[in-house]
C-alpha cells in the first residue's frame, strides 16, 4: 500500500469534522474507482455533497496526489467540466486465478497498470484444503521472483471455479475445509484483506466494466473452460443469487443415468460438453487406437492433455 494511502487510512482524527472529512474523501476515491473518472457535478449528484465541500475535498486530494485532472468532460452549454481520475499506483492488488489444473498470478494497480507480469503455472486443485499449502508456496515464489514487497499490496483477489460463498470466503467444491475458510487461510499468511469470487462471476464483472457488457442492463456471459458457467448481469449488476451460486448451468441434469460428475451427480451438462468431457473423450479414443494428430504429442503432454492440445490438433486437420 502506498505511503499516501497509509497516511489517509492511519491518520489520527481528533474531531468529528475531521472524521467526516476523511469519510467524504474515501467516498470520492471509491466513486472514482467505480466510474473511472468523474466531474465535480458527478460527485455532488452521487454523494449528495455541497458544491463548496466537493471543491474543497478535490483540492485536498489533488494536493495529496490521490487524484489528478486528466481531461475535459462533455458539456451541453458553458465550460466543459474538469474530469478527475485516481493517480497511478494508489492501490496494488494481487490477482490469483485458480483453475482445475493451473494457477495464474498477476499484480495490477487501480488503473489496471501491470505491476508484476502474469505468470501461469501447473497446479491441480484438490477437493479439500490439502492443496492450500502448495498454492501459497507457488504464490510466495512468484512474489520473490517479481521482487514484490508485500507491504505494497492493498489486498488479494482469488478467482476460481466452484460453489463459492463470497461473504463467507468458502468454496463447497474445491479447497473445502470445515475448520477454516479459504479467505481466512490466506489472510492469516499474508496479513492482507482477501476476497474470493467464482471465476464466471469475475468474468461477468470484467465484461460489465471493461468489455462487451459495458453500458448494458442485462447480459449473459458464458464461460467454457474445463467446466461451463454462466454469468448473469441483471439491471446493470452481476447477479449472485441468495448464496452466490447463480449460473451453475454446468451441473444442470442433462442425461438420465449419465456419467458421474465430480460434483457427485450423474448426467450433468459438464459430463458431455466441457473441457473435461473433451479431454476424457479424446483419451478414450486414443486408448482405442484412433488415428489422431494428438499421437504426435510427447508422452508427458498426453498424460497432461488439455483442451488447448485438442483444439490445436483439430485446427491442424
Amino acid at each position: 500500500m502506498t505511503k499516501a494511502v497509509n497516511l489517509l487510512i492511519n491518520k489520527k482524527l481528533e474531531s468529528k469534522p475531521e472524521k467526516k472529512n476523511l469519510f467524504n474523501k474515501i467516498s470520492i476515491i471509491k466513486l472514482i474507482a467505480e466510474l473511472g473518472s468523474v466531474s465535480v457535478n458527478d460527485i455532488v449528484k452521487n454523494l449528495y455533497l455541497s458544491l463548496p465541500t466537493v471543491n474543497s475535498l478535490i483540492a485536498e486530494l489533488l494536493e495529496d496526489d490521490f487524484i489528478r485532472q486528466f481531461d475535459k468532460g462533455e458539456s451541453i452549454g458553458g465550460r466543459k467540466p474538469n474530469l478527475y481520475k485516481l493517480c497511478d499506483g494508489l492501490f496494488q492488488v494481487l490477482s490469483i486465478e485458480l483453475q482445475r489444473f493451473s494457477i495464474t498470478m498477476s499484480i495490477m494497480d487501480n488503473n489496471q497498470n501491470i505491476i508484476a507480469e502474469t505468470v501461469e503455472l501447473d497446479n491441480e486443485l484438490s477437493r479439500n484444503g490439502e492443496n492450500l499449502a502448495a498454492i501459497t508456496q507457488i504464490v510466495d515464489q512468484y512474489l520473490i521472483d517479481k521482487s514484490v514487497d508485500i507491504e505494497n499490496l492493498t489486498g488479494i483477489i482469488i478467482g476460481m471455479p466452484g460453489l463459492i460463498n463470497a461473504e463467507e470466503g468458502t468454496n463447497e467444491t474445491f479447497l473445502h475445509d470445515d475448520n477454516q475458510s479459504i479467505t481466512n487461510y490466506f489472510e492469516r499468511i499474508y496479513k492482507k484483506p482477501v476476497f474470493i469470487l467464482n471465476d464466471v462471476k469475475g468474468a461477468a464483472y470484467a465484461e460489465l466494466k471493461f468489455g462487451l457488457a459495458k453500458n448494458t442492463k442485462n447480459s449473459l456471459i458464458i464461460l467454457m473452460d474445463w467446466g461451463i458457467g454462466l454469468g448473469i448481469v441483471s439491471n446493470g449488476e452481476v447477479y449472485l443469487g441468495r448464496d452466490g451460486y447463480s449460473g451453475e448451468v454446468g451441473h444442470m441434469p442433462f442425461i438420465d443415468n449419465g456419467e458421474l460428475c465430480y460434483c457427485g451427480k450423474r448426467g450433468c451438462l459438464e459430463t458431455v460438453a466441457s473441457g473435461i468431457a473433451l479431454v476424457n473423450n479424446a483419451k478414450q479414443e486414443i486408448q482405442k487406437g484412433e488415428l489422431t494428430k494428438l499421437n504426435e504429442l510427447q508422452p508427458d503432454e498426453l498424460q497432461h492433455l488439455t483442451p488447448t492440445h485438442i483444439i490445436e490438433a483439430a485446427n491442424k486437420g
